[in-house]
């Protein structure tokens, strides 16, 4: 298991039931020879998926969910909060009358 994900290869002479002892989670994303492949929860709490018979390549990789979600809004709010200070030191200035330095004969 390296970066988030586990890849193994298993030689079915039927179609079966992969079963694994990773907890299940709806983050788990699996690939059967490249093509996505639905998850299940197999054993009272891990991740399984049907696989058919013969030779495939297993690539299971975990992404947080609501992580990109999550990073979207973080950067929102702070684009937010960086307008909302930036005009609050700004507009003060902005709406101070000018003072005019024209000489008095």
């Amino acid at each position: 298991m390296a970066n988030n994900t586990v890849t193994g290869h298993v030689d079915n002479s039927q179609t079966g039931i992969l079963t694994t002892s990773i907890p299940y989670s709806d983050g788990w994303k699996l690939t059967v020879d490249g093509r996505p492949t639905p998850t299940t929860l197999v054993n009272s709490g891990f991740v399984g998926a049907e696989i058919g018979s013969g030779s495939h390549e297993i690539r299971l990789t975990y992404e947080t969910p609501g992580l990109q979600s999550g990073v979207f809004l973080t950067v929102l709010g702070l684009a937010f909060f960086l307008v909302v200070g930036l005009a609050q030191l700004i507009w003060p200035h902005l709406m101070t009358p000018k003072k005019s330095h024209q000489r008095k004969h």
